[in-house]
């Protein structure tokens, strides 16, 4: 290496440098791990200061919320549609609050004997006319 040296003088000085870029891209991997390190960078400012990360994170999940779910508006007449349903609603009185009650209760029960009737007529209709007609006496084979 020293015959190299004396021969090239400025190989000496691209070794340098060489090892000096090598160290600079070090650093520089070493810092940039640093700051993509997301979670270890959360968790060393929770422990250092919990009520600013918690308050952070707060505001930060409230601000997302309510530019991800936002509703959507309505127009002035749907609006007024549903004013005017929900007035009649309240204006139907007791009577009328009774009987949507009484047929919301029924509806099940009326479910259950209409589908027994079907299931009595059907039954009627296809297995016990089947079994009235005459049958042919056996065939015997002598």
């Amino acid at each position: 290496m020293a015959k190299q040296n004396k021969e090239n003088p400025d190989l000496g000085e691209l070794i340098r440098r060489s090892d000096a870029a090598r160290a600079s891209l070090s650093q520089s991997g070493t810092a940039l791990k640093q700051k993509l390190n997301f979670a270890g960078r959360a968790k060393d400012a929770v422990i250092k200061e919990p009520a600013k990360a918690i308050g952070g994170s707060l505001v930060a999940g409230f601000i997302l919320k309510k530019l991800l779910f936002r509703k959507k508006k309505t127009s002035s007449k749907a609006f007024e549609q549903v004013a005017k349903i929900s007035h009649l609603k309240k204006e139907r009185g007791l009577l009328l609050g009774l009987l949507a009650l009484l047929g919301t209760l029924a509806k099940p029960a009326v479910k259950m004997y209409a589908t027994k009737l079907l299931k009595d007529y059907l039954k009627r209709r296809f297995l016990v006319g089947a079994d009235s007609r005459p049958r042919a006496a056996p065939l015997r084979h002598y």
